[in-house]
């Protein structure tokens, strides 16, 4: 008992309030069995059954969950803090500067590149944020950006981070573990949809540019690249390829991640003067390393046992059975009570732990409505990321806005707006199986459809957003509904609706193209 009281108090110090209360509402749900109504009632657990089920058994604080994540997730934590002291992170915001800088806008896709690059080593979309978010937020409204903007900005390509392939937040290792799939299967899965998620983020970005009428930066303004810049450069890319070098090689997870810390070690080493003069730093990166590893644990640990709640009452088969009921004849409303759970679920929560629970309470669900099991994991996933983009929580906000002297709630509002496509790829994906690449059924012409469905609908999101097209100039409030509905349109799961709609999108474009007398 009060192993499990400092458990709980733990969980509060690490993250919160939210996690604790969650924690809380499960076990009170376990004990009140008996005298809950309908579909909510079972047989309920006395105190000594909940001590078996959550300290003892395999399901419990020390169970399989709690398991795979220290046995193949930590290390990718250290490994993320290692790139981060041998200075990784500051050669890749000035590379991404100077080649963004020819493009309207270029410091926010400067800031774009470089929290989805380090964003996807870190398992927390705040903890990405407050590492990258000090020196790109300002480089943002340095160019004109309202501070709001900015800070959007910044937690929308931080979470996009976490689904970014190879490493994913190390979520990816969890899902290989649940679905009995093998690593660079899934991040052969997550790769198009990550893709057109940033694309999407970079046109929204530059129609903000065009809007306030920003012009790209001129040669002679722009910072030259030395080659000590391209070498530090090397930081960064050297212990990715070594890493996935050892997946290939038939390494485990947990291995590569160990080959991938050395690599990143030795190279800092050899490539950072002051990194071997400070050696203090690698003291420095295992300590952070750690830290996030505590945290994370105790998040882990204290889900096992809304995890073992969760079996002993049977509420995930049951809530499967009811979604399933939805998806037989109407799979949209199945996906909706899915996404709106997994926001809920994983509000207030890190990437792992909202995964972990979603994946346990929800994603069967969605599966047994007949959704590809890769698909609705990924499904899943990406909605446990965007809830730290969600009102009122919205915990990737609340970090970003003081950085940026902005407003936490006008700052989400604003990042679910950058982040459109990355809501709806999910559906996309879903109903399309093909943008998975690999999954059953898949067929070249179902994929192209989706790509060309995909190009449209973020251009024509990015158009009325923005209130201005780069071929046409300023937009009227018709203009800009029209292309809402056509976005919309070339969306939706059937053809003759999404057909129309993309060759209307792509017919206004080039009459827009011919009439127009100076293109922005």
């Amino acid at each position: 008992a009060l192993g499990l009281v400092g458990l709980l108090e733990a969980t509060r110090r690490a993250w919160g309030w939210s996690l604790v209360i969650l924690a809380f509402c499960f076990v009170s749900f376990g004990f009140a069995g008996p005298h809950l109504p309908g579909v909510f009632q079972h047989f309920g657990m006395d105190l000594s059954n909940f001590m078996q089920i959550a300290w003892y058994s395999f399901d419990g604080v020390f169970g399989r969950v709690t398991g795979l994540v220290f046995n193949t997730v930590l290390v990718f934590l250290i490994l993320g803090a290692m790139m981060s002291q041998t200075g990784a992170g500051d050669s890749l915001i000035k590379i991404s500067t100077v080649l963004t800088a020819r493009i309207r806008g270029g410091a926010a896709h400067a800031a774009i590149v470089a929290s989805a690059l380090f964003g996807m080593m870190s398992g927390s979309v705040a903890a990405n944020i407050a590492g990258t978010g000090v020196f790109t937020i300002p480089m943002i409204k340095k160019q004109g950006y309202s501070n709001n903007f900015a800070a959007a900005v910044e937690a929308s390509a931080s979470s996009g981070g976490q689904l970014t392939p190879p490493i994913m937040a190390a979520a990816v290792f969890v899902m290989a573990d649940l679905l009995g799939k093998p690593y660079l299967l899934l991040i052969a899965a997550a790769a198009l949809p990550a893709l057109f998620k940033y694309i999407s983020l970079f046109a929204q970005v530059y129609g903000e540019a065009l809007r306030l009428g920003h012009e790209p930066v001129s040669g002679d303004k722009i910072t030259s690249l030395t080659r000590g810049d391209w070498v530090n450069a090397l930081l960064f890319v050297l212990p990715l390829a070594t890493l996935m070098t050892a997946f290939l090689l038939g390494y485990s997870p947990s291995m590569s991640g160990f080959i991938g810390l050395m690599a990143a070690l030795v190279i800092g080493l050899v490539l950072n003067p002051e990194f071997r003069r400070q050696p203090i730093k690698i003291v420095k990166a295992f300590s952070l390393g750690g830290v996030s590893a505590a945290n994370i644990m105790v998040a882990v640990a204290l889900i096992g046992i809304v995890l073992g709640v969760v079996n002993e009452t049977g509420i995930a088969i049951r809530f499967a059975i009811a979604i399933s009921a939805f998806g037989e004849s109407y799979l949209i409303v199945a996906l909706l009570l899915a996404m709106f759970g997994a926001l809920i679920l994983g509000m207030g929560l890190p990437t792992l732990p909202a995964y972990l629970i979603i994946a346990i309470m929800i994603a069967p669900a969605i599966i047994k409505a007949g959704v590809d099991p890769i698909a609705a994991h990924m499904f899943v996933l990406y909605y446990a990321v965007y809830s730290s983009i969600v009102p009122p929580i919205a915990y990737g906000c609340y970090v970003a806005a003081p950085i940026a002297g902005g407003y936490p709630l006008a700052t989400s509002l604003i990042a679910l707006r950058l982040s459109v496509i990355g809501l709806l790829v999910p559906y996309v994906f879903v109903y399309s199986p093909s943008l998975l690449l690999i999954v059953d059924g898949f067929t070249w012409s179902e994929l192209a459809g989706t790509v060309i469905r995909l190009i449209a609908a973020i251009w024509m999101f990015a158009a009325c957003f923005a209130g201005v097209d780069p071929v046409t100039g300023r937009l009227s409030m018709v203009q800009r509904f029209i292309r809402l509905i056509l976005g919309a349109a070339a969306l939706w799961p059937v053809v003759v609706i999404w057909l129309p709609g993309v060759l209307l999108a792509f017919l206004m474009i080039v009459i827009g193209r011919v009439r127009s007398v100076r293109p922005i």
